[in-house]
């Protein structure tokens, strides 16, 4: 009797398993997305205000001087300066967002076009009294 009983609980608790079991993993999917997500805009807003930081940096120490800075940014769609921000255009699973920083000084690039995904090395260098330079290495 007491066998049969123990069967009887360790079956129950299997068919309770196998019904629960699917949501488990619907939900662990569904967090992980998201999370994904906040990751890769901590990651985008880290690398932007790197950049805007070591331009107001450069800029402030005046004509001729530079830094390099390394960024690391993973789904990123754009990376463009107009005037003196920094615009990053992210994807997310709600589409697309954008991210941007003022600086003190007006920018110009070259390359920033290329940043995509992965760890870039940037050269940033004052280039007059009112500008700074971001270069990708």
């Amino acid at each position: 009797m007491r066998a049969q009983v123990s069967v009887e609980f360790l079956i129950i608790i299997g068919m309770i398993m196998v019904l629960i079991l699917p949501v488990i993993i619907y939900a662990f999917s569904v967090l992980n997305v998201e999370n994904q997500d906040r990751i890769d805009s901590v990651k985008a807003e880290a690398a932007i205000d790197r950049i805007a930081y070591t331009v107001d940096s450069v800029g402030s120490a005046g004509t001729g001087s530079a830094l390099y800075t390394n960024i690391f940014v993973s789904s990123v769609e754009n990376v463009s300066v107009e005037k003196n921000e920094v615009k990053f255009m992210i994807n997310t699973a709600d589409g697309p967002v954008e991210l941007y920083r003022v600086t003190q000084y007006n920018l110009t690039s070259d390359g920033l076009d290329k940043i995509k995904v992965g760890e870039y090395k940037l050269l940033i260098n004052a280039t007059n009294s009112t500008t700074v330079n971001i270069k990708v290495v």
